[in-house]
């Protein structure tokens, strides 16, 4: 093992305090002063106030708007700000970014950037386990959700972190600054009320939208591509974006297709194929929806439901009416862009839930979901097939 190397040790005691102070409830700030000695290990030209570190602030920014900015649109989101303790919250998450960047970043990273792959799979590994109490992946039954939702996120967005440090040529500030301010973002109590499931698919998918950004902003540090082929650092003023890209469409028909299974929550992403909602909802649009009592549902809401009339099939279109019929609830529904409602009433057993959020022109992507997986897979290869060519 090399001189550099023997760095990561330190990620051993330092999971190790964290998780005393965990385990124990112990006092946040002595712990996190006495576990920032990774910033001894770190040399002065790590931290370089840049072009990289403006880049870095605006896209913070953008990713918290684009976190919020759908909760906002349909009005469920709540805000609890506590001035006394904001402040307080502010010291900490400066504090804390200072050391986990400094550990998992400047030094395990930049130790191990020469397997790339490796180092990054071993800072993501040391990030969950940095901020997610053990005892929590000690309960069975709440496991899988443990895994779904909070770790599967810890790991993308350590993964980001790490490639905006990359890219930055290993200026620590980039991922500090970035995750500082979304440290104070989240000490703010902003509580966005959707489903946990739509709150990680958008998550991934604002995440994914950022590598896309970052690749082509820092344009003129390290490219992320070379680096995975070679052990020296390279330059070069053009990127190519297709991996990241792609990488970024693959994540996001895993997470559309896999996790309503996996919790058990059918139908939470649908796609609407035709123009029967025009113009509330476009042709092609992705609807994520989400289970509603069938006593909450009320007239001018866009219900999903499985159509006595289509064998079952699933429709989304507004309420118009309820009715009752030997002690029975109906719904009479209707698109706002056909000629005539429905042609039969909606019996309450068919709902399956109410649409709260489309995006546009992204079902298409499930519609044709064999083309889509065809084509994914033709260009992944033509890709792969020109590198090694030029290998």
């Amino acid at each position: 093992m090399k001189r550099s190397d023997w760095k990561v040790l330190a990620s051993i005691p330092f999971i190790f305090i964290l998780q005393i102070e965990y385990y124990f409830h112990l006092n946040q700030f002595p712990v996190i002063l006495a576990l920032l000695f990774p910033v001894l290990l770190t040399r002065r030209h790590d931290y370089k106030f840049n072009k990289t570190v403006v880049y870095s602030i605006s896209l913070s920014l953008l990713f918290i708007f684009m976190l919020v900015e759908p909760a906002i649109a349909y009005g469920k989101i709540h805000l609890d700000l506590y001035f006394t303790d904001l402040w307080m919250n502010i010291v900490y998450s400066l504090l804390f970014s200072a050391l986990l960047v400094t550990m998992i970043y400047g030094v395990i990273l930049k130790a191990l950037w020469r397997k790339p792959v490796f180092a990054l799979s071993i800072s993501s590994i040391v990030y969950v386990l940095s901020v997610t109490p053990v005892q929590l992946f000690l309960s069975i039954s709440g496991l899988p959700e443990l895994l779904l939702f909070n770790i599967a996120f810890l790991v993308v967005f350590s993964f980001f972190m790490g490639f905006m440090y990359l890219k930055s040529n290993f200026n620590l500030l980039s991922p500090m600054l970035f995750l500082l301010i979304y440290s104070i973002f989240l000490a703010m109590n902003v509580n966005v009320q959707v489903s946990k499931l739509f709150n990680l698919v958008w998550e991934v998918i604002s995440l994914s939208v950022l590598l896309f950004i970052t690749d082509r902003l820092m344009r003129e540090s390290i490219n992320i591509k070379r680096v995975l082929k070679s052990r020296r650092v390279a330059f070069k003023k053009k990127d190519n974006t297709t991996p990241v890209i792609f990488a970024g469409i693959l994540i996001i028909l895993i997470l559309l297709v896999l996790m309503p299974i996996i919790t058990q929550e059918s139908h939470y992403v649908i796609a609407d194929p035709t123009d029967s909602m025009y113009p509330q909802i476009q042709p092609g649009s992705l609807l994520f929806v989400k289970h509603i009592d069938v006593n909450q549902v009320r007239t001018g809401e866009v219900i999903v439901f499985n159509a006595p009339w289509e064998n079952g099939t699933l429709f989304a279109h507004e309420v118009i009416n309820i009715t009752y019929s030997n002690g029975h609830e109906f719904f009479v529904t209707k698109g706002i862009n056909n000629p005539a409602k429905d042609p039969l009433p909606v019996p309450s057993r068919d709902l399956v839930g109410q649409v709260y959020f489309t995006l546009p022109y992204v079902g298409y992507v499930l519609i044709y979901s064999q083309l889509t997986a065809v084509f994914i897979i033709a260009v992944i290869g033509v890709f792969y097939f020109r590198e090694a060519r030029m290998k």
